[in-house]
């Protein structure tokens, strides 16, 4: 039971890491997918990129304001679609 209780415990911790873990993920990805249009140093880009990169790497990290940096980010990224370099 004792084993049980500790899992119970610890499972919003281990979604919140989860969570965390899966944003820097879309984040490298995202981040990679500016530098293949070679916008990554444009300053709204880069801007987005450091804002959502200090979120996810913070401790403690706020995993709703890291979501709604990667949704500006992708945002922004998405306004560049069709921009030249």
């Amino acid at each position: 039971v004792r084993r049980e209780e500790l899992d119970a415990a610890l499972a919003p911790a281990r979604a919140g890491m989860q969570r965390r873990e899966e944003g820097r993920g879309l984040w490298n990805a995202l981040r990679a997918k500016a530098a293949a249009r070679k916008v990554d140093e444009r300053p709204d880009v880069a801007a987005a990129l450091k804002e959502a990169q200090e979120l996810l790497w913070a401790a403690p990290c706020d995993l709703d304001e890291a979501d709604a940096a990667l949704a500006r980010l992708a945002a922004v990224l998405e306004t560049r679609s069709g921009a030249t370099p």
